[in-house]
């Protein structure tokens, strides 16, 4: 466990792109005082950050991914930020341990991610559906819209997979490869995971990735699509939901996701 500290630097406005310790270092200022959560999970940080012991420190745990962007881009594209929060194990009170990062993947309390574009939204869930904010540039406010909570089409139009993945040699690649295939699909990739979980529940369809962080990405993007009426698995398979994270606190996995009916039918093809 380690308290943030100067170890996150970051450049002056305008002079170097904002990069995710600097999007760390802005959620742990925020959360430090105010008496809410106990620990940090990042994901561009090797240890749990836990605040100062004479700070407030609350029930929560916060697992976050502080910026998902495009690699491979070489201009500004949109970005995205996903997080989730549990109910922490150890005592109150005190500062955050790792067994309060050992957590049954269906007890989120809550998880969203934003998108940073022309416009700010934010997709938020606490367990009784999924709702849609955007944030207004003079009220500095979100703002619901639709009214209506979220669902996935239920005609897949698309799969949100590179190419890569598509040609890879496991069960799961070569399933959806033929669900693909099968069901006429095109395949887009925006490059940025969180940009295509968006659009996934805007437009519907599946999407799948892999090498995606279990707590602070899959974890979320889970419960997010579950809420919209769909399901999410691993490479073997299971139900995300009913995994349990580990020791590793930054373990990956395989993520796919999308309409409960075509996820059954992939896996059946496995």
């Amino acid at each position: 466990m380690i308290e943030s500290d100067d170890k996150f630097t970051y450049g002056q406005p305008g002079q170097n792109p904002i990069t995710s310790s600097f999007v760390t270092r802005q959620l742990y200022r925020s959360l430090s005082n105010d008496g809410y959560a106990c620990l940090i999970l990042a994901k561009d940080t090797e240890d749990p950050l836990t605040f100062p012991e004479d700070v407030p420190h609350g029930g929560y745990v916060v697992c976050v991914c502080p910026l998902d962007t495009d690699p491979m881009s070489t201009h500004q594209t949109s970005a995205g930020t996903s997080f989730s929060i549990y109910k922490r194990k150890s005592s109150a009170s005190l500062p955050g341990r790792y067994i309060d990062l050992q957590q049954k993947l269906s007890e989120q309390v809550a998880a969203g991610f934003c998108i940073y574009s022309s416009a700010i939204t934010l997709t938020y869930t606490m367990g009784y559906g999924l709702f849609s904010f955007v944030m207004h540039p003079v009220a500095v406010q979100y703002f619901l819209q639709p009214t209506n909570q979220i669902m996935l089409d239920p005609v897949p139009s698309c799969v949100y997979a590179s190419r890569a993945f598509l040609k890879g040699d496991s069960p799961l690649a070569k399933s959806l490869a033929a669900f693909v295939i099968s069901k006429n699909l095109k395949t887009v990739q925006a490059g940025s995971l969180l940009v295509n979980f968006a659009m996934l529940i805007q437009n519907g369809g599946i999407l799948a990735a892999e090498g995606v962080h279990l707590l602070c990405e899959a974890a979320p993007l889970a419960l997010l699509v579950e809420q919209a009426g769909g399901t999410a698995i691993n490479d073997k398979g299971e139900r995300i939901l009913d995994l349990s994270s580990g020791e590793d606190a930054h373990q990956t996995i395989t993520i796919c996701c999308g309409l409960k009916e075509s996820i059954a039918e992939i896996v059946a093809a496995m």
